[in-house]
C-alpha cells in the first residue's frame, strides 16, 4: 500500500522490457522463431521526481528483465527447440 499526504501526488508508470529473437543455423537459415517476449511492471513515483533516478525504477526494471530472461531460457530449453537444433 502507498499512502501520501494531501500535498504529495504520485504517478503510476508502466515499465516494459521486451526481447525478440530467432534461431538461425550457420548458413543463416531460420530454424526456430521468431519469438517475442515481454514483461510489464508498474511503479508509483512521486510527482516531480525523475523516474530513472529512483531505486524503485531500477528494482522494477530488474524484475521485468529477469522475467523476460527466465522465459527466454524456458523457450531455449523447450523440447521443440532441442528438436530443431539437433
Amino acid at each position: 500500500d502507498l499512502s501520501v499526504g494531501s500535498d504529495q501526488q504520485t504517478r503510476q508508470y508502466t515499465i516494459t522490457f521486451s526481447a525478440s529473437f530467432e534461431l538461425r543455423n550457420s548458413k543463416g537459415v531460420r530454424i526456430a522463431g521468431p519469438f517475442s517476449l515481454s514483461s510489464q511492471q508498474s511503479v508509483a513515483i512521486f510527482s516531480g521526481v525523475l523516474i530513472t533516478n529512483t531505486e524503485q525504477f531500477f528494482t522494477v526494471k530488474e524484475i521485468a528483465e529477469r522475467d523476460v530472461l527466465n522465459r527466454l531460457f524456458s523457450v531455449l530449453s523447450s523440447p521443440e527447440i532441442k528438436k530443431s537444433v539437433l
